[in-house]
């Protein structure tokens, strides 16, 4: 044959092989037909692979082929439907190269830290001062590898532990960050939230990390209370734990009627919150390995804050002594620390952080005084030998919040300071006076259209203008209830007629504060009746409801003839009587709001609040009842003996063991009282039937506003309810409101 119409052997191979090959992927692509071919499921069936093994709920999103477990996680969604060893194979192929990176990843960063280590430790040695152990700023390269020498007394930071092997190990905390990470709300809810917020920022928390004055010379920045972009799961554990609890006090602050974009996310929002926080606090922020950053204090601070949003006071005022002993560790509380040595503080992200110290470690300390007055409990930091009165350069340079903020914590530093530790007397008049005159100067130093009720309603078209205005409606309560507590426990005592006079004249403060309080406080919550938000506003309300009811059940001295009564409290009696109509109006409004909060948003301790303040208003009209027809009265005085002593030895046995019908009530503002009905059977009740309210002695040793005289059979709501094994977990926190211990009769 010719050369023409030959064919190579070497093209016969080449055909032979193709035809091999061929069939060869003529039979993979069999298999994997075969293999890919759908399974026979039971009906019903309709979870994916990564479901199933994880035993969770499985459900697609909006028109998409992905559930919300696998979107939510980054995992690959495989149905049923399809062989499981198909998405074990995939897994594990796309899996295997991904682990041997990170290993080699590990271990490249394993031997930079130790080099580091050595490099820092021949540092330190090298340039430690022998003899002089003063804070003396080294080289500008030496201050970010060791500490100043007057420093190094305080305990390592949890940087310098995970670094010297002590600490937790770098592949813990990225599978911790890992954890953190998976627990964030999804993607799309997230820019969902960040659009939300952009479009009507949430201001709420701005204050805490910087001072008014900076906020009104720059302004309330765009970003301001814009939910950031989360973390990458790369981070560390503390920053993805610092963006959890965001994300949660964020949504506790927002309202459905504002964001309508709630209603649209993919899990409920009370789910976001719960599972956001809870996994912070649990893994991080009770961690103390983790902590001692600047990022790990803010996120300490911002647990308490969700705490208190939450109605968990007790709980909020744990973290806040938390956040009070780090801020102590990382030395803020040092008023003479250098620019140098705040500098030097660690931060995980220098350049994101906008963090003013001193007035963080102000707001901790001001928190801490605000819960510890509520609750009745000691303060964390209270030093008054250090208490500095705000001078006149502060009016210059401070906005008017932030100037009567430093004369509210210089006051109650002082009022906590100057209590008898055994609550036995009231506390000096002279002292208290001045403190008093302290809040008089404060608010003659603000202008004076400052002090009318802002317009909420107005400002709600411009979020930077409602922040101010919510802050000043704050403000203006705390002040006002704050003159009411250094008057309370004046309402209370018993003494000759200058104590009478001072006890009226205390008793009038009183009423006239909680006006104010309760004023703003209808007012606040006809605009937010977000349950969540401005709790503190909601204790303020409630207990100048409680003072109001107590001022108008009589004073401390009432009786049915008024001739027999001191001319100064009977004046009081009538000024009053001519206001009670109206102060009832006002105190059955805001009942009735929250009422109102608690329906619209399921919550019991708004429920519970209502509940104290109802019963309270059927003692005071129960009260004008017998008045009117000169059969009983109600008397509001510590309990004594005929001679108008304190009850003591034996006598406060005998009367505790008497047998006495009627309510007991715990408020740290009064200690623990008890509203004894009369006794119908007994023949000297019928001539004059008393109910009194003993005051339990007891209940304020370590309130700073102790009760009055006397002492009754109560031992401490706060101990009984730290004896019940649930109470971590309530929802109540403050121990008046569940502590009626017996029935009305």
């Amino acid at each position: 044959m010719s050369d023409a119409t030959s064919i190579p052997r070497t093209s016969l191979v080449e055909a032979r092989d193709g035809r091999v090959a061929n069939e060869d992927q003529h039979d993979d692509q069999q298999v994997e037909r075969a293999r890919k071919r759908k399974r026979s499921l039971r009906k019903g069936t309709h979870s994916c692979w990564a479901c199933k093994r994880r035993k969770e709920k499985c459900s697609l999103g909006d028109g998409g082929d992905v559930c919300t477990g696998c979107l939510r996680r980054g995992t690959k969604c495989i149905s049923q439907d399809f062989s499981d060893d198909d998405a074990e194979e995939t897994v594990d192929a796309n899996a295997a190269p991904a682990t041997a990176a990170r290993l080699q990843h590990i271990e490249d960063m394993v031997a930079q830290l130790t080099s580091h280590i050595l490099n820092r430790r021949q540092s330190y040695i090298r340039y430690m001062p022998a003899k002089d152990m003063s804070p003396s700023p080294a080289a500008g390269d030496t201050l970010s590898l060791a500490a100043p020498p007057a420093y190094t007394a305080h305990p390592a930071s949890p940087s310098e532990l995970i670094a010297s092997g002590t600490g937790m190990s770098l592949a813990r905390s990225q599978v911790l960050s890992q954890t953190l990470h998976s627990s964030l709300p999804c993607p799309q809810d997230i820019q969902l939230l960040r659009r939300a917020s952009a479009r009507h920022p949430v201001l709420s928390t701005i204050h805490i990390t910087r001072s008014y004055a900076t906020l009104r010379r720059e302004g309330v920045q765009p970003t301001d209370g814009v939910l950031p972009e989360p973390p990458p799961v790369t981070s560390k554990p503390v920053l993805i734990a610092k963006y959890l609890l965001q994300v949660a006090v964020s949504l506790q602050e927002m309202q459905s009627v504002t964001y309508p974009e709630l209603g649209c996310l993919r899990e409920p929002a009370s789910v976001l919150i719960e599972r956001c926080a809870n996994t912070a606090v649990n893994l991080v922020m009770r961690q103390d390995e983790l902590l001692g950053s600047i990022e790990s204090l803010e996120g300490v601070v911002l647990e308490s804050v969700y705490q208190c949003n939450c109605g968990r006071l007790r709980l909020s005022w744990m973290a806040l002594q938390r956040a009070m002993r780090l801020g102590q560790a990382m030395g803020l509380h040092l008023a003479g620390r250098t620019i140098h040595q705040r500098e030097a503080l660690h931060s995980l992200e220098p350049s994101d952080t906008h963090v003013e110290l001193p007035h963080l470690w102000f707001r901790i300390v001001h928190y801490d005084l605000q819960l510890s007055r509520m609750l009745g409990l000691p303060p964390g930091a209270a030093d008054a030998s250090r208490n500095d009165v705000p001078t006149p350069f502060d009016i210059a340079v401070e906005t008017p919040e932030g100037y009567l903020e430093q004369v509210y914590r210089h006051v109650m530093v002082l009022a906590l300071a100057q209590r008898s530790p055994t609550g036995s007397s009231p506390p000096d008049v002279k002292s208290t006076q001045a403190l008093d005159q302290e809040l008089q100067r404060a608010a003659n130093a603000m202008p004076n259209h400052w002090w009318l009720p802002p317009n909420l309603a107005e400002s709600s078209k411009s979020p930077p203008k409602l922040f101010w205005d919510m802050r000043r409606l704050i403000v203006q309560m705390l002040h006002h209830d704050l003159r009411t507590q250094l008057n309370v426990p004046y309402v209370l005592a018993k003494g000759g007629e200058a104590d009478t006079q001072r006890s009226e004249l205390a008793r009038i403060a009183c009423v006239n504060s909680s006006r104010e309080v309760l004023s703003r406080f209808i007012l606040l919550r006809d605009f937010n009746r977000t349950a969540s938000s401005c709790r503190f506003a909601n204790f303020l309300g409630l207990m100048a409801a409680i003072t109001l009811v107590l001022a108008h059940l009589g004073g401390n001295r009432r009786h049915l003839h008024p001739q027999d009564q001191d001319q100064f409290a009977f004046q009081v009696d009538c000024l009053l009587s001519h206001q009670a109509p109206s102060d009832r109006a006002m105190m059955e409004q805001a009942l009735e709001t929250m009422r109102c909060v608690s329906s619209s948003s399921g919550d019991t301790l708004c429920a519970q609040s209502a509940d104290v303040l109802h019963r309270l208003l059927e003692v005071e009209a129960s009260n004008n009842l017998y008045l009117h027809t000169g059969t009983s009265y109600v008397s509001v005085h510590s309990q004594s003996d005929s001679n108008g002593q304190p009850t003591t030895g034996a006598s406060a046995s005998a009367s505790a063991s008497a047998p006495e019908e009627g309510e007991r009530i715990f408020i740290p503002y009064f200690g623990a009282m008890r509203i004894v009905r009369p006794n119908d059977n007994d023949a000297a009740a019928a001539c004059e039937t008393t109910a009194k309210m003993a005051i339990d002695d007891g209940a304020g040793m370590n309130s700073g506003y102790p009760p009055a005289h006397g002492a009754v059979d109560l031992v401490d709501p706060l101990l009984l309810d730290l004896r019940d094994e649930d109470w971590m977990s309530q929802s109540i926190d403050m121990t008046f409101l569940d502590a009626f211990l017996e029935e009305t009769t």
